[in-house]
């Protein structure tokens, strides 16, 4: 460990002087840098860095991505990869006038030099989202990011986190989110997609990053929760079942990123279920292609309603998730969510049942939640990467 930081902290200062010899010499000008998780490229970040490559090739873009990553051709086709904690990431990090990112820090290699020193980093900070903030979450404040620029993709989240978070004037803009601009053209298929997010108080993919405990103390954790429970029962409830055979659907089971490691544990010989991993599945393809979402508390609900397609919550854990994970905050499901919300197994399944035409043989929205996603979403065009890129433009 003590190794890897001497290498670290000399790969961080030389790049530090180098990125000054170069400035005085003008060798570099106006460079932005556009990241997501180290190994992806599927979010806000991907979809904007593809509209400026394509709309405007001559910015000097550059996106950071591991050497590995499974979708890295996606982004070398585009141009202007930058290897993602390479010394060139260091120096570019240095040289950037724009650090733009959908998860925050922003654009930075993921390194304990730039961790301790952010001061000495001087771009713009531009924090796209992964997804619509709906509760009060300390790490997103503007004491914590620092960001000049924090890209909003709805009205109400645009207004609560104006009031609530601590940013100065300017700084939280609603401009839409970037990959909404894809989700306007779309194929269905005869599929339901169940995807939860996940619980701080739950072994997780950070948990075993930091090294809490190994991965057989985690996975013994996680087979004992409540959360495996509820959806361990969910894939075998007989109701369900009968419904995807009688119907020929398909489900396809999607554990949020910090609990993809536990995906295997789930275990069904059903033809009509999926277990679907993050190496094979693209989560935005897989909302687009969907018909019917079952969720909980996750954001992709949010995507799921802007295409005005049917779902139900499913709410089983709802003190705890309040208590354990996050603060509740100005979203109420019962008032503003886009579906049902369900405490019970047979509640829910009960919801998905109801939400199918069995003369059309397709599921249908209910008129009170297409009214309510064009109340949440005032913004609905294919623009909104060109306001994202405007605004980062003019910081």
């Amino acid at each position: 460990m003590l190794l890897l930081k001497i290498i670290d902290i000399s790969k961080f200062s030389l790049a530090y002087l180098l990125s000054y010899v170069m400035r005085f010499f003008g060798l570099s000008k106006n460079i932005w840098i556009i990241t997501e998780r180290p190994a992806e490229c599927k979010d806000n970040g991907y979809h904007f860095f593809k509209y400026i490559r394509e709309k405007y090739p001559n910015q000097k873009t550059y996106y950071a991505i591991d050497r590995q990553a499974p979708d890295l051709k996606k982004i070398t086709d585009l141009g202007q990869a930058l290897y993602f904690n390479s010394f060139k990431h260091y120096l570019f990090s240095f040289l950037a006038t724009r650090l733009i990112g959908a998860f925050n820090p922003v654009g930075i290699p993921n390194s304990f030099s730039f961790y301790k020193f952010p001061h000495l980093v001087k771009g713009k900070k531009v924090f796209l989202q992964h997804g619509i903030t709906k509760e009060y979450i300390k790490s997103l404040t503007y004491s914590s990011t620092l960001v000049d620029l924090f890209c909003c993709g709805a009205l109400p989240e645009y207004d609560y986190v104006q009031e609530f978070f601590g940013y100065p004037k300017n700084v939280v803009q609603y401009v839409g989110f970037c990959r909404y601009d894809n989700l306007n053209d779309y194929t269905l298929k005869k599929q339901i997609l169940l995807m939860p997010t996940w619980r701080q108080f739950l072994p997780s993919q950070t948990w075993k990053m930091k090294g809490v405990k190994n991965f057989n103390e985690l996975e013994r954790e996680f087979l004992n929760s409540d959360y495996y429970a509820h959806y361990s029962y969910l894939l075998k409830n007989q109701d369900l079942l009968d419904f995807l055979e009688r119907n020929d659907y398909l489900l396809i089971f999607y554990l949020h990123h910090e609990l993809q490691q536990f995906t295997s544990l789930f275990e069904t010989s059903n033809k009509n279920i999926v277990m679907a991993n993050n190496s094979d599945y693209d989560v935005q393809l897989l909302l687009k292609e969907s018909e019917f979402l079952i969720t909980d508390y996750s954001s992709v609900a949010f995507d799921f309603a802007y295409m005005n397609k049917p779902m139900v919550y499913y709410q089983f854990d709802e003190e705890e998730y309040y208590k354990s994970h996050y603060n509740k905050g100005y979203f109420d499901y019962e008032s503003m969510g886009f579906g049902a919300v369900a405490r019970q197994e047979t509640d829910l399944v009960k919801a998905l049942i109801n939400s199918f035409d069995t003369q059309k043989m397709q599921f249908y929205n209910d008129e009170m939640f297409t009214k309510r996603t064009h109340d949440f979403f005032t913004l609905r065009d294919t623009l909104n990467c060109k306001r994202t890129f405007d605004a980062v433009l003019y910081l």
